[in-house]
């Protein structure tokens, strides 16, 4: 009868959370995908730590990712004690300035449950261990909240780190753009204890995509002067400088290192004149 009572005041606290749980039926995630994945993050804060959440990989810059491509990046915890429940708002920059106007870059294809919840499967002899994945998703505005809890009397996770869910993106234009977990909006990202008790997040850490080609900064997809002139501001700087400019971070490809100098205007200038289709 306790663990009756848990199962029933837990799913009441998350059709709280999920305020628009009655359109939540979006498409976006297919009940069909669900399954166990034991694949750890392949970035993560230091540890041992405060409860984090992250999105792993940070950066997935990748000039091969043009329209029609997919990609995945996932939600990550660490460090946390007791996870039973768990609500993500994740929001991302639906367009960039590619001339001449404002255009898509990115939708959301699928929603991937992942295996942190999952690591209760060794304190249950039940099948039915963790309760489906709700989503609200809208892609004209780049937003998805997404949220899962177990569904039997077991304690809640503790773990180092693991994967909360995966967002599959398909790539629908040219440029950049932010992945950020936002605490705040209507569906907050929200972590529940076993005890239905809130738990502290103590830091996010955003990700960051860009399909551009090395050199072009303003996304017209031509490198000339005006990336030249756009690099020069930035360069020799570092964040938080606000003349730092990540779209001028060229080098290392793959990975801004943070720092706009010699490398970033040695990949610009083999590339310099070049149009890309």
């Amino acid at each position: 009868m306790r663990g009756r009572t848990k199962v029933i005041s837990l799913a009441a606290m998350l059709s709280i959370l999920l305020t628009v749980s009655m359109v939540f039926a979006s498409g976006i995630l297919d009940a069909s995908e669900f399954g166990l994945f034991g694949v750890l993050p392949t970035e993560e804060p230091a540890s041992p730590g405060p409860t984090t959440l992250f999105v792993d990989p940070k950066n997935t810059v990748n000039s091969a990712l043009q329209s029609g491509s997919k990609f995945t990046v996932y939600v990550n915890v660490t460090d946390v004690t007791d996870l039973y429940a768990w609500q993500i708002n994740m929001t991302w920059n639906t367009y960039y300035y590619t001339k001449p106007a404002y255009m898509p870059v990115l939708t959301l294809d699928l929603l991937i449950p992942n295996e942190f919840l999952a690591r209760s499967a060794a304190e249950t002899s039940s099948e039915e261990l963790y309760g489906v994945v709700i989503n609200f998703t809208d892609n004209t505005i780049g937003y998805s909240g997404v949220s899962e809890s177990l569904l039997t009397d077991v304690s809640g996770v503790t773990g180092l780190s693991g994967r909360l869910v995966g967002f599959q993106f398909l790539v629908v234009g040219y440029g950049s753009c932010d992945f950020t977990i936002s605490l705040t909006g209507s569906l907050p990202t929200t972590l529940l204890s076993s005890t239905g008790t809130s738990i502290t997040i103590s830091s996010t850490i955003k990700g960051y995509f860009r399909n551009k080609y090395t050199g072009d900064v303003d996304g017209d997809k031509y490198v000339g002067s005006n990336d030249l002139a756009l690099l020069r501001l930035s360069y020799g700087y570092s964040p938080p400088h606000p003349s730092y400019n990540r779209e001028a971070d060229i080098e290392p490809v793959g990975a801004p290192d943070s720092y706009v100098g010699s490398g970033d205007l040695s990949k610009l200038r083999e590339n310099y004149g070049k149009t890309f289709p």
